[in-house]
């Protein structure tokens, strides 16, 4: 519910940063009230801020603030019958329209917050919240100092590492702690980018990882990958490399007793994509890099930032310099991965690794380096930090690009401006 546009997230966020003037703050019954600690927001069930610390009528207090935009939201929310609001020791509305009771029957004291909010802070909130255009602070943005814009950008890169290692850590525990497993899944996914990482995922389920790890011979991984990728097709000519490869993985399949089935090729996605992007391709280009990188995670935490690209380029095998699918010549020499595949791995799985792993155990050198890794890589140009580019802002490095495509998706797209450093700003001034 909201009321003259104002919403309970606003209350909290005003709350929370004692945006008011007009002091001294009074209860509707006239009691002066000093805020010595606003309290700890909770996002949880329960009062709005715990552990609060105030003096009401010079009364000292301790104990929780409950927000609402209107005082009969109180009893709506059936908190007058509710004992864990017994604790609530000052009730702060936007608007008063009628007495609050606690479950024990005492009077609890309420605070109109409207009179003491600074002036344009409301037609400024307002403005954020109605904005049309992508990056809704875009008509104060330039007023904003460029520290404060940086303290957004960097607060969201973090964000976002911590968002995707988590996902990370979960596989790994899923996994009984096998890191190398779960940076090869990892690694798997995101080898197809945005067209084919959801059948290079369902790929990676289906393979066996303790049999990779036992192949060492290219066109061993090669079969292994093709053959389980459903790439492969049914009937090659006799002498083919493709009737090498079918060869190879029957041979495999029975040696290692193998029950996974191949995928169905219609996952796979073709269309708009270059030769050098072509599925059997990618398929080449991982199998490449499995064979020079025989223990992955752990070569991960040897590379310098400044290798972080190079690390991921690997030449393909002769066959697919030549070919961009089977028996298909390409129209020029392919050489592997290209340069911007590789700085999106080291974005995209390098750095996301390394925090994942810095922080399950605790360990803030590699958190150091993955940050160290993406200010080594150059910014993205995508339409997102083409947008911030427009704003003026100078996107240096992929942290910096990488913050920017965090605030915009999750912050800016969602209007959370409150929740953000910017946003923040613009509502102070």
């Amino acid at each position: 519910m909201s009321l003259a546009g104002i919403t309970e997230e606003a209350l909290h966020h005003l709350w929370k940063t004692q945006a008011f003037e007009h002091l001294p703050l009074r209860t509707t019954d006239g009691a002066e009230v000093v805020v010595h600690n606003q309290g700890v927001h909770n996002t949880d069930a329960g009062p709005d801020f715990s552990a609060a610390r105030l003096v009401i009528d010079g009364v000292s207090w301790a104990g929780d603030v409950e927000l609402h935009i209107l005082s009969s939201m109180w009893r709506q929310h059936g908190h007058h019958t509710d004992a864990a609001y017994n604790k609530v020791i000052l009730h702060v509305v936007w608007q008063h329209d009628e007495q609050v009771l606690r479950q024990d029957g005492t009077t609890l004291p309420t605070l109109v917050l409207q009179p003491y909010v600074k002036d344009g802070w409301l037609s400024r909130y307002r403005s954020l919240q109605a904005s049309l255009t992508p990056v809704p602070c875009a008509p104060f943005y330039t007023g904003i100092e460029p520290l404060h814009r940086l303290e957004a950008f960097n607060r969201a890169l973090l964000a976002r590492l911590m968002r995707k290692s988590e996902a990370v850590i979960a596989n790994v525990e899923r996994l009984q702690g096998d890191w190398e497993q779960a940076a090869l899944r990892l690694l798997f996914e995101q080898f197809g980018f945005k067209k084919n990482n959801k059948p290079l995922r369902q790929l990676a389920e289906k393979i066996d990882f303790k049999v990779l790890r036992k192949l060492t011979a290219l066109p061993q991984l090669e079969a292994y990958l093709f053959g389980l990728s459903g790439l492969l097709p049914d009937d090659p000519p006799t002498g083919s490399y493709a009737a090498g490869l079918r060869e190879e993985f029957t041979y495999l399949r029975k040696k290692f007793r193998l029950a996974a089935s191949p995928l169905s090729a219609v996952w796979w996605k073709f269309m708009r994509l270059r030769p050098a992007n072509f599925p059997a391709q990618r398929l080449a280009q991982l199998a490449a890099f499995l064979q020079r990188h025989r223990s992955f995670f752990h070569a991960l935490l040897e590379v310098s930032p400044a290798q972080a690209a190079a690390f991921f380029r690997v030449p393909v095998s002769d066959y697919w310099q030549r070919h961009y699918h089977f028996d298909k010549p390409a129209p020029a020499r392919l050489q592997g991965l290209g340069v911007q595949g590789a700085r999106l791995l080291g974005i995209n799985v390098a750095a996301v690794l390394l925090v994942a792993y810095g922080h399950y155990l605790d360990e803030q050198k590699y958190i150091e380096r993955a940050l160290a890794f993406l200010e080594n890589l150059p910014p993205e140009n995508n339409r997102i930090t083409r947008l911030w580019a427009e704003l003026g802002t100078d996107l240096a490095n992929a942290a910096d690009s990488q913050g920017a495509i965090e605030l915009y998706n999750n912050y800016c797209q969602a209007r959370r401006c409150l929740d953000c450093s910017i946003g923040s700003r613009i509502l102070a001034l």
